[in-house]
């Protein structure tokens, strides 16, 4: 079994817009359109089994919009579904429990895209909020491309607040820090919270990525690929072709992530 816990899709009047403006402002090229059946082919071609999608809600208005979105996706043809939250959205603990009741398992933040740092006060209450109802918040790490000049979610950041977090179930994406893993071995290697692989394997020295692989509990790792942004099957195989243990892979390919999804 394979599940890409780091996916993006957008509903097919979207997508097009959606994802030539990213291509803009990042300086990159889409694998796929961003559309929920170009997404269910790839999964085909690479083995992917099972596909989380992870929408952003970059404005407060977008925040209702975009999770009816995500609830119509959740739980059907191997996808299942993260909300999007602002946390400057008046009404966001009534919308987390909108999309709780909904069975979506947490959300997204993207504090570039937001506008706040990880830090900022909103972020950690909504974080807080997410923790006390039992969500996962999974939240992009480092830089973004679209942002090369400023960085939302840093380890450094990361690491200040995760005393406040306490028992809450954090993702970090891109192995906690894209363009940041020094900081990442340094401040949160080993710590309790998940990273997930997407957008690294290929992009960053090996031997780096394997010591942190290797390094952070083995099971608070797993498989992401950022598809759009990446190939499944190209994703897939780097992992395989990882020289660590095969039941390491099993975690972070399918084992780690069933347990978040509570699959059977």
């Amino acid at each position: 079994m394979v599940i890409d816990f780091h996916t993006h899709i957008f509903p097919d009047a979207l997508a097009a817009r959606a994802i030539g403006g990213l291509e803009q402002s990042g300086n990159v090229k889409s694998v796929l359109s961003g559309r929920r059946e170009d997404l269910l082919a790839s999964m085909k071609r690479a083995g992917v089994d099972y596909s989380l999608n992870l929408p952003i809600a970059s404005r407060p208005k977008q925040v209702e919009s975009i999770n009816s979105f995500a609830i119509s996706v959740n739980g059907r043809d191997g996808l299942f579904s993260l909300g999007g939250i602002h946390p400057l959205y008046e009404n966001y603990r009534e919308e987390l429990k909108r999309i709780q009741a909904a069975g979506l398992i947490g959300v997204k933040l993207h504090p570039d895209f937001q506008g706040l740092f990880i830090d900022d006060e909103p972020m950690v209450e909504l974080m807080e909020a997410c923790r006390d109802l039992g969500l996962l918040v999974l939240v992009h790490g480092g830089m973004d491309v679209s942002f090369p000049h400023c960085h939302h979610c840093t380890p450094e950041r990361i690491a200040r607040i995760l005393p406040r977090l306490e028992g809450l179930t954090l993702v970090l994406a891109h192995l906690g820090g894209y363009n940041y893993l020094d900081d990442v071995e340094r401040l949160l290697v080993g710590k309790d919270l998940y990273l997930d692989t997407s957008f690294t394997l290929g992009r960053f020295g090996r031997e780096q990525i394997l010591r942190i692989i290797r390094n952070h509990r083995p099971d608070r790792l797993l498989f992401g690929t950022d598809s759009p942004w990446d190939d499944q099957q190209s994703a897939v195989s780097a992992v395989k072709d990882l020289p660590i243990d095969a039941s390491l892979k099993d975690k972070i390919l399918y084992e780690n992530a069933a347990g978040l999804l509570k699959l059977e």
